[in-house]
């Protein structure tokens, strides 16, 4: 759920930078944000340092964690819930409410945190770090069952900065200083979503909604100003230069959630591997575009993963995704997915809800927001196009009013995966109380969330909520096609019931949530974040990338023949 975010706090951060001592090269920048309106608005001025580089903005540790107590007490909704700051020796220790702490030692150059994925997120109550999806106070379609639901704390984390020579914890008249983009950094690499800290070099951005609205492609309101704001350069410093590729690496190394999985121990030497290096540290803003939009692309080969605007030295209206940044396989896969789905619409399989036989098939292609408002009105043809939770409420009342409905056929041929909360609402009208195992790449801790759903959508979560596999066989109908939470939601109905089976291919994979991120030079890209989807094989887990297995191998071309089916699954 998308949502204005509101700092509650400022007078006690702008308090915290206003003294101890005077510090060279302070400038105050505009915060600038949503209000709850959604208009662009600046929330205050905020005194950053410039140490070396005239482009590299660093913040006050304490004003950093002023921001993250604001928003740590609202993402828990609790205002007590916050962050405490000490000094010893060398070391600046930050600790939370639970006594968790974040040690930055300015003589090691290292970051350590006793239990990073709860650290800024929090785990309260009925809020879990990596859970998928977390309801609101508001929420009433949904909600995580307490008793069932657990986290097993990773082990400690420890960042070092001494590989990236460029980055580091600075020091002046005794106030600790981290790089704008690398406090970004840290803040955001436990969590999926659209949040972030950028600053165009003219400006700092809260960003709560993202910059670009990922379904027209066009920058938001907020990111048109974010574009138009700043100044304008086609070549940087190689001083510059070598601080973004630092940061970029650092970036990846620590907070990309497939490193392992891709075999990739360093992404310097897998950037140097891949003859890029050289490009990344010229300065010149489009040949370095270039070369960190193909090590997303071709050389990640990541669904999840993709540059989603320029810098903001540089004009937006320019940019576009190169086919040179893409890989062969990337390619033909595009065109494969493309002529399916062309091939779906010639066939006219393209009805959300449809009973043949005694079949029920339901179609969506994208898993999207689940608006309530949308939910709780009129449930009838007009809605379940747009919204796959009204599709699945619609569906639930006329499957219960067809005596003749044996089988419910799930088609995710097509599904390129999209929202979280919709797919928990989708499964739990399937199954019933279920649960989903996340875990985090980087310090293996493990969160086990149990859900329930008001299935019949009656205002209650109670037992006149009988999911439809009691009284049906459930299938999902999958391909190679199917990404994302169009993964996830077969993996975890088999991982649930064993009364679901699954018909055609396997599916495509996207086995971690989306993380939205900022680099040094105010460019946005999309990866795979720390937040992995785990399924349990015997005492281990393991992630969700080789998709769902396939009980009843199907054809491509039989996918989309629904008579063909019915008949195969033994119906009229």
């Amino acid at each position: 759920m998308k949502k204005a975010i509101t700092l509650t706090t400022l007078s006690l951060l702008l308090l915290s930078c206003g003294g101890g001592g005077s510090v060279p090269q302070i400038q105050k920048v505009n915060l600038i944000s949503l209000n709850e309106n959604s208009q662009v608005t600046t929330l205050a001025e905020l005194p950053l340092c410039f140490f070396d580089l005239p482009e590299v903005p660093y913040i006050p540790l304490d004003l950093a964690f002023g921001f993250a107590t604001s928003l740590r007490s609202q993402t828990l909704e609790d205002p007590e819930a916050g962050f405490r700051i000490g000094r010893q020796g060398d070391a600046v220790i930050i600790a939370d409410e639970t006594g968790d702490t974040a040690t930055f030692d300015l003589s090691k150059q290292t970051i350590v945190f006793s239990d990073f994925d709860a650290f800024f997120q929090g785990c309260k109550g009925n809020r879990y770090p990596n859970s998928l999806a977390t309801p609101t106070a508001k929420t009433k379609s949904y909600r995580i069952v307490n008793e069932e639901s657990s986290y097993v704390k990773g082990a400690p984390v420890t960042i070092d900065l001494k590989p990236y020579p460029t980055l580091s914890i600075k020091e002046r008249d005794g106030m600790a200083y981290l790089p704008f983009c690398v406090f970004n950094d840290l803040m955001q690499g436990h969590s999926a979503g659209m949040v972030t800290f950028a600053y165009n070099f003219k400006d700092a951005y809260l960003d709560p909604q993202g910059l670009r609205d990922l379904s027209r492609g066009e920058l938001t309101t907020l990111g048109s100003k974010y574009f138009s704001e700043a100044p304008k350069k086609a070549a940087i410093s190689r001083e510059f230069a070598s601080f973004a590729y630092d940061q970029t690496m650092f970036g990846l190394d620590y907070f990309y959630g497939l490193k392992k999985v891709r075999g990739i121990t360093s992404f310097k030497a897998f950037a140097q591997e891949k003859g890029l290096e050289s490009a990344m540290l010229s300065g010149d803003l489009e040949k370095m575009q270039d070369a960190y939009g193909t090590l997303l692309l071709k050389c990640l080969e990541d669904g999840h993963t993709t540059p989603l605007t320029p810098s903001p030295l540089t004009d937006y209206s320019d940019f576009y995704i190169k086919d040179e940044w893409r890989s062969e396989n990337q390619v033909k896969r595009s065109r494969e997915d493309e002529a399916f789905g062309k091939a779906r619409k010639e066939k006219g399989v393209t009805k959300p809800f449809e009973i043949v036989g005694d079949t029920a098939f339901l179609f969506f292609d994208d898993f999207v927001d689940l608006d309530e408002s949308v939910l709780y009105g009129t449930l009838d043809e007009s809605v379940i196009k747009g919204s796959n939770a009204a599709l699945f409420a619609y569906a639930y009342q006329q499957i219960q009013a067809n005596d003749k409905v044996k089988n419910v056929v799930v088609d995710l041929v097509t599904n390129n995966g999209g929202d979280s909360e919709g797919l928990v609402y989708c499964l739990g009208a399937l199954l019933g109380k279920f649960f989903i195992d996340s875990g985090s790449a980087l310090s293996n801790s493990r969160t086990h969330t149990t859900f329930l759903t008001d299935i019949n959508v009656d205002g209650k979560i109670d037992e006149k909520d009988v999911p439809l596999c009691k009284d049906h066989n459930i299938y999902m109908l999958d391909s190679k096609f199917a990404f994302s939470c169009g993964n996830l939601f077969p993996v975890a109905a088999k991982y649930n019931s064993s009364k679901v089976r699954t018909l055609g291919d396997r599916t495509g994979g996207g086995t971690c949530s989306v993380k939205y991120s900022c680099n040094a030079l105010g460019a946005v890209s999309l990866t795979s974040s720390l937040t992995t989807l785990l399924k349990k094989s015997g005492d281990a887990y393991t992630h969700i990338e080789d998709g769902a297995e396939v009980d009843i191998p199907l054809s491509y071309e039989k996918m989309f023949d629904r008579a063909d089916i019915v008949a195969m699954l033994g119906g009229k």
